[in-house]
């Protein structure tokens, strides 16, 4: 018992005082100027004391060891994480935004789209939950308009080329 309470305050760093109160205990004892009850009863609190602190000392230092780890981790990803390339095509959008948008009227539109812009509207808002997609950091998605529009425009002109 005697081992292991010098080494509790080796390992805390308690220092001399501990030390000295725990030989005066012993001194008391073996002198019979205290009874074994009063000493075993401040030994036992003194240890479960110690024990405590040793606990929470050790929980800190695990707790220090793993925050360092989740850190070493972190700077190694940033600094050897793989450049991600994602390939596509560049394509230009002018047919829907110039062409379509702008420069169709309601003949040019009915005969591209077999559909007047009421109906097409009305189609893209009812497709719209079904076939949106997120943005995402690898690219923006191609809207819901621009899918209807391509599909009904390659089923109207029975796919020519």
């Amino acid at each position: 018992m005697a081992d292991l309470y010098g080494a509790l305050i080796n390992v805390l760093g308690l220092g001399e005082t501990i030390h000295r109160d725990y030989q005066r205990v012993q001194h008391d004892v073996g002198l019979g100027l205290v009874q074994r009850n009063t000493v075993t009863t401040r030994r036992t609190r003194r240890f479960s004391l110690l024990r405590s602190v040793v606990r929470e000392r050790q929980r800190r230092q695990s707790e220090a060891i793993l925050n360092i780890a989740v850190l070493i981790t972190g700077l190694l990803n940033a600094m050897y994480a793989p450049t991600v390339t994602v390939w596509t095509r560049n394509r230009s959008h002018q047919w829907w935004t110039i062409d379509c948008l702008m420069q169709y009227d309601d003949v040019q539109w009915y005969e591209n789209f077999r559909m007047t812009r009421r109906p097409f509207q009305l189609l893209c808002n009812q497709l719209n939950p079904y076939i949106e997609r997120m943005n995402t950091q690898m690219r923006r998605p191609v809207s819901v308009v621009k899918l209807v529009a391509i599909t009904v425009y390659r089923l109207a002109t029975a796919a020519q080329g």
